[in-house]
């Protein structure tokens, strides 16, 4: 590992917001690493919400205290914890756990079905009075640092320093947790950017309980600030179980490679080579990014909506992502070959989007990878914020350059020849054992528990 200096060493306002929480500790808990994917966000949009969403969330770090719904009982076992309300996360975190038996992991599982969500949510929280001096302290502490000169709407400011008072009850909280069932381990889905899973992590490393941290979502190294450096500027764990060769090659600029575990994943096991003849373009499907990708999604629409009114031979699906606001999409879908699909979730949906389209066009998505399976073409709009996805290159940044990749496929040999580097990119994002993915992931976090 050659050390790089990260986004929290050269910005510096990030830079002002690690060194105060850096020097913040409570319960021999340093708060930075719970407090990093705040910053980072902060960073990335200049706010922490809209209005009302920055009051609901102030309301619930001042009066409420959470706790996670637990399945096991008994010491001596490994813990595994979900802390975010994802269904296809949730389904790829039991994969990657089903080899375990009940009798050997406790589950800290804070997922949800659909079916009564806001009530069974509800029940994790119990309300609390605040301490009012200790939050006294904490924003007398945060104003003579002078990050009031850093987050400048006072909102805003509230919601750090309120935040920084739930991670502390967090903290109270998750340690007595370990305490009750003194693990031998911690498996953790998201313990980079998830601030209770990192809490956790650190009160588990803090007793000397090997950690171990999940890739839940394609790795990036970006050329400008991005949120989603937080995967390997904010890496606290012992362990990072890796999807594949590409997600290792990327992270062992960041992380000791010892530290780095290729274990596959399990919802992505062994494929077939596909052979198609030639290109036949009928169905295309955009896979639109996150929402902090907004104007980049629109600006890859504006490109299609007019490649589409050439094309009126083929029917353009739009896939909106599941944390976006999909009303001014539809509201710019009008003309008769494109269309807005329903929420895909899931990887019998994906399977079944993937399996009806002929070729993808994309910006940023973890689904880049998971299309891979399927060995048909995929186009990358190219802009500022585009991350370096590892998948063929087949970028764009106009209508121009788009119409060329386009023409391209057309040519059976080279369409032939990218269909192949599908199937071999495949490979290198989703490792494959001899012995089942499953098995493998228990067979890498049992040779590592002392």
């Amino acid at each position: 590992m050659v050390h790089r200096r990260l986004y929290n060493e050269k910005i510096p306002e990030l830079k002002k917001l690690k060194k105060f929480f850096s020097e913040e500790e409570y319960g021999g808990i340093n708060l930075w690493p719970s407090m990093a994917p705040s910053c980072y966000f902060y960073m990335q949009n200049n706010t922490m919400g809209s209005k009302i969403f920055n009051i609901l969330r102030i309301i619930k770090f001042l009066f409420f205290v959470e706790r996670f719904p637990i399945k096991g009982n008994g010491e001596k076992k490994i813990i595994a914890s979900f802390c975010i309300d994802r269904k296809n996360h949730h389904e790829l975190w039991e994969s990657c756990l089903s080899s375990f038996k009940e009798n050997e992991v406790i589950l800290v599982d804070a997922y949800k079905p659909k079916k009564n969500k806001f009530f069974t949510i509800a029940k994790r929280f119990s309300f609390r009075f605040p301490n009012l001096l200790r939050i006294y302290s904490i924003n007398k502490r945060l104003g003579n640092s002078g990050l009031n000169e850093v987050i400048k709407n006072k909102l805003d400011y509230t919601y750090f320093v309120t935040q920084t008072y739930f991670q502390q009850r967090k903290i109270d909280y998750l340690s007595k947790l370990v305490k009750k069932y003194l693990p031998v381990a911690c498996v953790s889905y998201s313990p980079y950017r998830n601030n209770d899973e990192t809490i956790l992590n650190q009160i588990c490393k803090m007793d000397h309980i090997p950690t171990f941290a999940m890739q839940n979502y394609s790795l990036s190294e970006f050329k400008k600030f991005n949120y989603e450096s937080i995967t390997y500027e904010n890496f606290i764990s012992d362990y990072f179980l890796l999807w594949g060769k590409s997600g290792y090659d990327i992270l062992k600029k960041f992380i000791s490679e010892d530290k780095l575990i290729i274990a596959g994943n399990p919802i992505y096991g062994r494929i077939n080579k596909i052979s198609r003849s030639k290109f036949k373009p009928k169905i295309c499907t955009i896979l639109l990014g996150h929402k902090q990708y907004t104007k980049s999604n629109f600006d890859m629409m504006g490109i299609i909506k007019e490649f589409a009114k050439e094309h009126p031979e083929i029917i353009f699906r739009f896939n909106i992502h599941i944390d976006n606001d999909r009303k001014p999409y539809i509201e710019s879908v009008i003309e008769k070959n494109l269309e807005v699909l329903p929420v895909t979730s899931g990887k019998e949906q994906l399977a079944k989007l993937f399996s009806t389209s002929d070729f993808l066009v994309l910006h940023n998505t973890t689904m880049a990878l998971e299309a891979l399976e399927y060995q048909i073409p995929i186009f990358q709009y190219k802009d500022k914020k585009a991350a370096e996805l590892d998948i063929p290159e087949n970028k764009f940044s106009n209508l121009k350059d788009f119409k060329k990749l386009f023409e391209k496929m057309l040519d059976a040999k080279t369409f032939q020849k990218y269909q192949k580097s599908y199937y071999d990119y495949y490979l290198r994002n989703f490792y494959q054992p001899t012995c089942s993915i499953e098995d493998y992931y228990k067979k890498q976090i049992l040779s590592r528990i002392h």
